[in-house]
């Protein structure tokens, strides 16, 4: 007589499919992930403070329809500076704030203009189906790559030297920026 085998001692260990055995960590990969797009979306939206930079010399973005604006050098006043897609959700997110802020702004040395790289026709096609208050331009993306651009939304604060003095990377509102300009702005003469 040929003896059997012994017994496995944990017979539903080594029977069990190896997709169930491996299911509770799925679960667990999942509440993992979604917790730390969470905790990216909440800290996304933040300013950081710059060493004051100028603009490179030669960088100009083409208004939709209008002139091209060449940002290195003196302003009129202080500029918001805002790179953005019409991909982006949280670039979307902002646009009635921006155009809030930039209602808000006119005639207080202060200009609000949303830089993209994309074409110019979507571009407008999409400024016609959300119209915002202040210009859009079209940039080469040259612009983006001298600033160190990589994430969108992100806006920059110049004086009216050009410099930048400050950058906020993800959305922000129309009273974040009015914090930030209001100590820049006033007294500024807009000649």
């Amino acid at each position: 007589m040929t003896p059997e085998p012994a017994a496995d001692p944990n017979p539903k260990r080594t029977s069990e499919p190896l997709a169930r055995r491996f299911a509770g960590l799925g679960s667990w990969l999942l509440v993992l992930a979604v917790s730390v797009a969470i905790g990216q979306t909440i800290a996304g939206s933040h300013r950081d403070v710059v060493t004051p930079t100028t603009i490179p010399a030669g960088m100009a973005v083409q208004e939709l329809d209008g002139p091209t604006v060449d940002l290195a050098g003196q302003q009129p006043g202080i500029v918001v500076l805002n790179f953005w897609a019409t991909w982006c959700p949280a670039c979307r997110a902002e646009l009635p704030e921006l155009s809030r802020f930039a209602s808000d702004e006119k005639g207080h040395c202060v200009s609000v203009l949303g830089v993209s790289d994309e074409d110019q026709p979507r571009l407008r096609a999409f400024v016609q189906r959300r119209p915002v208050t202040y210009p859009i331009a079209q940039s080469s993306g040259a612009l983006e790559e001298a600033l160190g651009v990589t994430v969108l939304p992100t806006t920059f604060i110049l004086d009216r030297d050009g410099h930048v003095v400050q950058r906020i990377e993800g959305g922000t509102s129309a009273t974040q920026l009015r914090e930030l300009v209001s100590p820049l702005a006033h007294p500024v003469s807009c000649s």
